[in-house]
């Protein structure tokens, strides 16, 4: 048997090797059919082909026109492949000097008919010792690919045509978290990290539907929650009716990159929908106003908000209107601070403010009464008209507490104690305690 050498998986892919299998099938089964024709002229004086008297008659048949269109040299070195080559020109020799004969009307020898009969046997066995060549090298490349995919150093995913994971590599679980054992059976969506909407997906889908192949940078989840720019290529692999059966994603993690990096750091500090800076940070920005409080010997004022209302707005008219309802709070309640003060969203409906160097009571109550009746004013939703309020928790550095956490969850209480007082009000942590 001749087995392909290392350099010869080079040149030839494993779709090449099982498309020329399948043609030569049909091609020597045609071939086979020839033979048939030639008994039945032997047996029944049918009318003889010129094609088949010519002398180049190996070329005009249907095997023989496909295997002189073979172009690529492994196959053609191949020592099988020759072999059938010059034995399919000798049957076509062999059967032109009985179609000869059988024109003039003389009598076919034994042994020339015996001699058709044992070339092409020949010829089946040469075909059969291909095909063992054949099926050793996609047999072999089936097993390297098998290793390339498994020690890739790109994340490898491999889905059925509805989405569902049937397999990933060691990369995959390496960059996202992920073993095979929690991703198989799964779709992509474990992976969903809330950054991209519907209309992004929508173009990607379009594009591998209707190109078969899809790249870019997209936003991922990691199992840790962590979120990370990867670069991924989809390409999406058709059965042989031409339908989708498959899709494979590679992928490689691009939080490396500089301005990668850059937005990592913003979506780890701020919040997506406000960009307003977020838990993380707000405490952050707390302690430094702290520090400097403390070193100026002056003080803060922290106010936790709440939203009367959200919740029956964002259920009337959807999550959708209820993310621009915010985003309008959020530009509302900055309007009402200084360069120097600090406002970031808790998540849900709920932000919190620092006023550094706020001054007495009366300066703290103008500020919260501010942005009462800033975000007390109508706002247009869907093309209606909604309204909704505030209540506010409000505590003071260092007359309440002097620590980050403390003077939140003082504010916090507070805020509860202005929504119990009626809402749309606010409350400071001092007078909920008295």
């Amino acid at each position: 048997m001749t087995i392909m050498n290392v350099t010869h998986f080079r040149l030839l892919s494993l779709s090449e090797l099982e498309n020329f299998w399948s043609e030569l099938d049909f091609a020597i089964e045609e071939h086979y059919r020839w033979l048939g024709v030639i008994n039945r002229i032997l047996l029944f004086n049918d009318k003889v082909s010129s094609d088949d008297l010519a002398d180049d008659a190996h070329l005009r048949c249907h095997f023989g026109r496909f295997y002189q269109s073979q172009a690529n040299s492994t196959i053609m070195s191949l020592p099988s492949f020759i072999e059938i080559g010059n034995i399919h020109q000798q049957i076509h020799a062999s059967a032109r000097e009985i179609l000869n004969k059988c024109a003039k009307d003389c009598l076919v020898e034994r042994e020339t008919y015996g001699q058709l009969m044992n070339l092409s046997k020949r010829l089946r066995a040469a075909v059969n010792e291909l095909k063992r060549d054949i099926k050793s090298d996609i047999s072999t490349i089936s097993m390297l690919l098998s290793k390339v995919f498994e020690h890739a150093a790109e994340g490898v995913m491999i889905t059925a045509a509805d989405g569902t994971i049937l397999n990933v590599n060691k990369a995959f679980t390496k960059l996202t978290g992920f073993n095979h054992e929690e991703s198989v059976g799964k779709t992509a969506n474990i992976l969903f990290s809330g950054r991209h909407d519907d209309e992004y997906f929508q173009k990607m889908w379009h594009e591998l539907t209707t190109t078969g192949y899809w790249d870019g940078e997209i936003w991922n989840r990691r199992k840790s929650g962590e979120i990370y720019p990867e670069y991924l290529t989809i390409s999406a692999q058709s059965d042989s009716s031409g339908e989708i059966s498959h899709y494979i994603g590679i992928f490689t993690d691009a939080s490396s990159n500089g301005e990668n990096q850059d937005k990592l750091y913003r979506l780890a500090h701020y919040d997506a929908l406000t960009e307003l800076p977020n838990r993380i940070l707000f405490h952050d920005r707390l302690s430094h106003a702290i520090a400097v409080a403390k070193r100026a010997q002056s003080n803060i004022a922290v106010l936790f908000l709440d939203l009367d209302g959200f919740k029956a707005v964002n259920d009337q008219y959807g999550h959708k209107n209820g993310d621009i309802l915010l985003k309008q709070v959020t530009c509302r309640i900055k309007s009402c601070l200084r360069d120097s003060d600090t406002v970031g969203r808790f998540g849900g409906d709920e932000f919190t403010v620092v006023l550094p160097g706020i001054g007495d009571d009366r300066n703290i109550d103008a500020v919260a009464s501010k942005i009462i009746a800033a975000i007390g004013k109508p706002y247009s939703i869907a093309g209606e008209e909604v309204n909704i309020t505030a209540s506010i928790g409000i505590s003071c550095y260092p007359s309440e507490a002097e620590q980050t956490e403390s003077l939140i969850e003082q504010a916090d209480m507070a805020m509860y104690a202005a929504k119990r007082g009626g809402r749309n009000r606010f409350c400071h942590y001092a007078e909920r305690m008295g």
